[in-house]
């Protein structure tokens, strides 16, 4: 696949680094497997349950949590597994994070009443659940700052964040002129990046509000305080030092990357854990004509689904790795709503040698 990329940058062909990604293969077997940043070496670790169930590291412990009827977890390059079970028909969606100051998996947790959800704090030493109910009006997580203790959730009108020591309680909100589909906590802690139609720069402890672009979603912040999103489903861009506008950095060249009206499959760039490497995901579409159009149409009348333009074109989706050291990208065929970064088995084995 052809990139389209800003001056300076240069795509290359795909390429191991020290490290491996993580992630919930799309295919129908629902498997959690790593692979390569070359995307030439598989393994398999275990089911993973829902393709877009969270995932949580443990990097001291090179292990992996996963929400499958409860919580799993695999050892990342040891056969091992762990299973921790709910009661209450609890399960964790959207967000599953593991709090490296103790042996605690945050998570937010969906019950048998859709009006009510909870954050939940799993004990991985003796696996006791302990979950507070979320205000009405919490709808979404968003962001966590584990260091901080503190979690951002998007809200029918904007976006609260909640303090996690002690009772949960409020301890900022903000009114936003469109729904909060992504956020992200600066390293500082002083300002808040929102995104959904545009994004919007939020000082928590003035109530600042600033307009930063009027198109982007999905935020996400580097180790040296720059703000990247997602411009459209096919093109990621970073904003400019001065944050008087921004610079698209890297975008799929062959397809149609304009927004559709079939819902968003961008998601936030990830990180590598030194900061070196970022994991994008770009999607493309290419409207449907002569007999694809006809066995789409057809495909439609004999399940009695009507047509629309979600069946009117083939999406195409690429994992993106963007080297920021050597400014180099590239990309592979692939889509997964989470993934995450991991040590390569190379460097884990360096490091068990040494241990």
């Amino acid at each position: 696949m052809e990139l389209s990329l800003s001056d300076g940058w240069t795509q290359v062909e795909p390429r191991e680094t020290q490290f491996e990604l993580l992630m919930s293969d799309q295919s129908m077997g629902q498997r959690l497997i790593t692979t390569n940043t070359a995307f030439t070496e598989q393994r398999d670790l275990g089911f993973s349950g829902g393709t877009n169930c969270p995932l949580a590291v443990d990097r001291a412990l090179d292990r992996v949590y996963v929400s499958v009827d409860g919580i799993v977890g695999y050892g990342i390059h040891e056969a091992q597994q762990l299973e921790f079970k709910f009661a209450d028909d609890l399960h964790a969606v959207w967000m599953l994070e593991h709090l490296a100051s103790g042996q605690e998996l945050l998570m937010h947790l969906a019950g048998g009443d859709p009006r009510q959800s909870f954050i939940g704090r799993l004990d991985l030493e003796n696996g006791h659940l302990r979950k507070v109910s979320l205000p009405a009006e919490a709808f979404f997580p968003l962001d966590l700052n584990a260091q901080q203790n503190k979690v951002l959730y998007s809200t029918p009108g904007g976006a609260t964040i909640y303090d996690l020591r002690g009772p949960l309680h409020a301890i900022a909100a903000v009114d936003l002129p469109f729904q909060a589909t992504g956020g992200a906590f600066d390293a500082d802690d002083v300002r808040v990046i929102l995104g959904g139609i545009g994004l919007v720069d939020w000082r928590p402890e003035s109530g600042e509000l600033r307009r930063l672009c009027e198109r982007g979603s999905c935020p996400a912040i580097d180790k040296d305080g720059s703000v990247w999103f997602s411009v459209s489903d096919g093109a990621l861009a970073r904003l400019r030092g001065d944050e008087t506008g921004y610079e698209v950095i890297v975008e799929l060249a062959e397809f149609d990357i304009s927004d559709g009206k079939d819902g968003s499959f961008a998601q936030p760039l990830v990180f590598s854990p030194d900061g070196r490497y970022g994991l994008a995901e770009l999607t493309g579409r290419r409207e449907l004509v002569g007999t694809e159009l006809e066995e789409a149409e057809a495909f439609c009348k004999r399940v009695g689904q009507p047509f629309s333009d979600l069946h009117r074109y083939k999406h195409h989706h690429y994992f993106c790795v963007l080297d920021f050291l050597a400014q180099d990208a590239w990309c592979s065929e692939g889509y997964a709503q989470n993934t995450a970064w991991i040590a390569g088995r190379a460097v884990a084995d360096r490091v068990s040698g040494l241990a």
